[in-house]
């Protein structure tokens, strides 16, 4: 479980990851932020799986446009080729 404002998670909701300090399992599991553009992180702050709004997921980084050959997709957040 992991811990997020006083309150108990099985897996941290979106925008945060969950860290074990200590790498101590069941202690002090704490819900911490991801990187602000990322909606959804695993283990780490970076890399992005997922971006918030207005941000385009590219190679697991969450920018505001993409590259040549891509082009952004509102409903995934995402670069996607062309």
């Amino acid at each position: 479980a992991y811990y997020l404002n006083d309150t108990c998670y099985s897996t941290c909701p979106d925008q945060y990851y969950g860290d074990t300090i200590n790498g101590i399992t069941g202690l002090e599991n704490k819900c911490v932020p991801c990187d602000y553009k990322c909606r959804k992180c695993t283990n780490d702050p970076l890399p992005c799986q997922a971006c918030n709004p207005t941000y385009y997921l590219y190679q697991n980084v969450c920018g505001t446009s993409c590259p040549t050959g891509y082009f952004a997709d509102d409903p995934t957040w995402s670069c996607l080729d062309c």
